[in-house]
């Protein structure tokens, strides 16, 4: 064999190694890509788990503990106030975010409930759904649907059959009338 041929076949050889090498090198690195990404996604699940868990188990406790002190009305939006499904029931308009009308008309409500009367829905005129219905000037004593519907805060209406049946205007009339 020439000189020639030899250095010929020992740099083949050189490269074949290397080649091999660099084979060995790169799977390698897979391996270790992968078991990271595998380590990252347990962590990631045991972490979700966990707290998932705790969430679960702090809003069953809380859950159970405000079960009892919970307000008994319903608050709807005024556009349904003669669609409920009641032959007779009363709807309390007021604005929510006035916090002493708001307290002294929730006081009244529990009460009433308590008694256990008719039922009784909420309806807060501060929400944007219902600003449509609100008036500061002459309001609709006899509506007959709820597109007709113009109230001023606060007014408690007395629904049977689906038809106004009596009209309440101002705190006093109304807690009067809910303390009967």
């Amino acid at each position: 064999m020439s000189r020639k041929n030899s250095v010929k076949h020992r740099n083949i050889d050189k490269k074949i190694d290397r080649m091999g090498s660099n084979f060995s090198e790169n799977w390698t690195h897979v391996l270790f890509v992968v078991l990271g990404v595998f380590i990252f996604l347990g962590i990631f699940v045991l972490l979700t788990v966990y707290i998932t868990n705790k969430n679960s188990t702090t809003t069953e406790t809380d859950t159970d503990d405000s079960t009892s002190t919970t307000i008994q009305y319903e608050e709807i939006l005024a556009g349904s106030s003669f669609s409920m499904n009641k032959e007779e029931y009363l709807v309390l308009y007021y604005d929510m975010s006035d916090e002493s009308l708001a307290t002294e008309l929730a006081s009244k409500v529990m009460d009433y409930q308590n008694s256990a009367q008719l039922s009784l829905y909420t309806v807060d005129l501060s929400s944007a759904f219902n600003q449509k219905y609100v008036t500061e000037n002459d309001s609709n004593l006899s509506p007959t649907k709820a597109s007709e519907l113009k109230v001023k805060n606060p007014t408690l209406i007395r629904f049977s059959n689906g038809t106004v049946a009596e009209y309440i205007e101002g705190e006093e009339s109304i807690s009067n009338y809910l303390s009967e």
